[in-house]
Parts: structure tokens; sequence; C-alpha cells
């Protein structure tokens, strides 16, 4: 016999960020802090995202590296099992959907997803079985002042590292846009 709770399908995961911030934030399950988002070297150059452990201990499971001279670079170590850096312009190609510029990510246990601009959610990310229905994305709550929220659905809990990764990088990307240009950080500006 089956209990309740094995058929009870998995509830999407909302990692609130506080303060609303690409920089350093920390990362809310539920009301408790569960990553931390550092940003440290010369013009922030490294960019490290910490999982909170039972001790609460950190431990590094996504690290990007901005260079201005050499590519920028990404590791996942926690993932991976190993040390070695990708190439942000390789682990995120980008493409050309529907006229508008888009990402190819490269995500274990899942092959190519494609993250892109999305009218309600700003970014979304899809997995090319499913081009319609968004594995993750950004959500705002309802007040005027409420903070970033990345929604993960089931399936996503082992490559959860990468997909931040991939939303704090292209998110950081459209925020200095959007400075440089004076525009709103609005969900809907997308």
């Amino acid at each position: 016999m089956y209990s309740a709770l094995a058929l009870a399908p998995r509830a999407q995961v909302r990692l609130t960020f506080f303060p609303d911030s690409m920089n350093n934030s920390t990362l809310y399950l539920g009301g408790l802090a569960r990553y931390k988002l550092c940003t440290t070297g010369p013009f922030d150059s490294l960019v490290e995202i910490s999982e909170r452990g039972t001790s609460d201990s950190l431990a590094v499971v996504a690290r990007i590296s901005h260079n201005v001279v050499r590519p920028s670079t990404v590791v996942f170590p926690r993932v991976r099992g190993d040390q070695s850096e990708w190439k942000v312009k390789k682990w995120m190609a980008e493409c050309t959907v529907d006229g508008n510029v888009a990402h190819l990510i490269e995500l274990d246990s899942i092959g190519q997803c494609l993250l892109k601009l999305h009218r309600e959610y700003r970014l979304a990310l899809y997995t090319p079985d499913d081009p319609r229905t968004p594995i993750a994305h950004w959500q705002r709550g309802t007040a005027r002042n409420s903070p970033l929220s990345l929604v993960l659905y089931p399936g996503t809990e082992n490559i959860q590292p990468q997909i931040m990764a991939a939303f704090v990088i292209q998110e950081q990307r459209m925020r200095m846009v959007e400075k440089k240009n004076g525009l709103a950080l609005a969900p809907g500006a997308a």
C-alpha cells in the first residue's frame, strides 16, 4: 500500500532573494536561509553561490568569474564533482528565438535548455521537450517592493546551482543594460 506522502506531487521551490540584489544576497526557502550569493574581487569580478549546510557552514556550489581581458568562467564544484571551468560564452551560448536574444544552456541530467525573456516572468528556462512550460522562472510578489524569487519546478533539484548561476549571470547583464539606459526593473519590462 502506498502512503499519501509518496503519492503527493512534489511542489515547486521558491528561492527568494533578500535584499533584491544580484551581488550580495541571501536566498530564502520557506523563510529559512538556504543559499548565499556573495560578490568580491576588483570590480565585483567574483560571484560565489554557497549552500547553507546543517551546521550553518557554507559550501560553494557555483563560482562565476567575470573577467575583462580573458573570457568569463563558471565552475560547479559540487554538481560536477570537479573544478573544471566552463567559459560562460560557451556554457550559455547566445542564440536567436523569434527575433529575440536567448541562451542555450547545457544542464546536467537535462541537456540543453533555453533561457529567454518572458513577458510575465522577465526570464524563464525551458527544456527542449516542452518549449511552452518553464522549469524555472523569476517571479515577484504582488506588493510594490516585493523581493525577486526564483521559482524552480520539480525535477530540477540536482541542477539548482546551475540554474541559479544562469539566472544570476543573465539578470546581472540585464540590470547593467537597464541601468545604463535608465530603465526600470519591472517584471513585465522584458
